[in-house]
């Protein structure tokens, strides 16, 4: 569950995407681009752009284009990379590749992508330029880091540095844009624009290391997922460098044997044999450890910025949600 005080967000949120054209009526390649942007989702890099933007006494209505690009920039990344890695379901759903094809997937994303940039055109050019060279630099950011997730499949030694660098580029760079986007509309933020996005770029990462550490345990109720998936697609998380980096060389070596290709074990019995592993080495207790100190940054950062007294207290309560997150 998402803090309450993002419902009012989220509400209007939703509400400005059903007015969209390409939503109520949809034609050719619009059809599968609104089922992918209606499919749900917690729409969390768009709430944020509104949160940030929010500080201004002009409230977030002036952001809700920015944060429709983010949606529309997620939602493209998720098409392409359901086609890469040849998924067949996202959000409980049929993919764009598994219920069309995959020139359609190519091409859905791609429009999708630039559909982001039109939506921007709305606001005043000086505005628009700083926000086009933004999206720009994310999201040739974002596709450095899908290349380096890809490349790591083919690779077993992967260390802790290289997979933080590979989350931040992928997963945590756009949610510092959707930081940097609700302060550039914030006339009280507007001139704290770097600040900002590294605030969302920490908590992208502090997301995805809780998201690596959920998955395998996590509730699978609470979750919305099966519990060792990342082990089961034998997926080089924060939790396997960890293990790398602080177990022993016959550990080492085991979980390397574990995570080969050639090894054929029962899924159940290589996720309890990993998860074992990842308890003895103590990578289960590193990993935690390093989203609690993610965690402490993040609350020192807000009371830097400058923040009004009502958006640190939001941004706290975020904090606080973070830190409990179970899904």
């Amino acid at each position: 569950m998402l803090p309450t005080f993002l419902n009012a967000y989220f509400d209007s949120f939703e509400s400005y995407i059903q007015q969209q054209e390409f939503i109520k009526n949809p034609e050719g390649l619009e059809i599968p681009i609104a089922y992918t942007v209606q499919s749900g989702g917690k729409r969390i890099r768009p709430l944020f752009v509104l949160l940030i933007a929010d500080s201004s006494e002009f409230g977030y209505a002036k952001a809700l284009d920015a944060a429709l690009t983010v949606e529309l920039f997620h939602n493209f990344t998720l098409i392409h990379d359901d086609f890469m890695d040849q998924s067949t379901l996202r959000r409980g759903q049929a993919t764009v590749f598994k219920k069309w094809n995959r020139n359609t997937a190519i091409l859905a994303g791609d429009a999708l992508l630039v559909m982001a940039y039109q939506q921007l055109r709305r606001y005043r050019p000086k505005m628009r330029v700083k926000m086009y060279d933004l999206l720009n630099s994310v999201a040739k950011t974002v596709c450095d880091g899908q290349y380096l997730d890809i490349e790591f499949e083919s690779r077993l030694e992967i260390n802790s540095n290289q997979y933080l660098d590979m989350i931040t580029k992928k997963t945590a760079c756009l949610f510092g844009c959707s930081f940097q986007f609700g302060a550039l509309v914030s006339e009280d933020l507007k001139n704290k624009g770097h600040e900002i996005f590294e605030l969302g770029l920490l908590l992208g990462k502090i997301f995805q290391i809780q998201d690596d550490y959920l998955d395998i345990y996590g509730d699978t109720q609470n979750f919305g997922k099966v519990i060792g998936g990342d082990i089961r697609q034998r997926k080089k998380t924060i939790l396997f460098t960890q293990a790398m980096k602080l177990g022993t060389e016959s550990q080492k070596n085991e979980l390397l044997s574990l995570y080969g290709t050639n090894h054929q074990l029962n899924e159940e019995i290589l996720v309890e044999k990993v998860m074992e592993l990842f308890h003895v080495t103590k990578a289960d207790t590193a990993t935690k450890a390093l989203i609690e100190t993610d965690l402490e940054t993040f609350d020192t950062q807000i009371n830097k910025i400058g923040f009004s007294k009502s958006q640190k207290q939001k941004l706290t309560e975020l904090l606080l949600w973070l830190s409990k997150r179970e899904n």
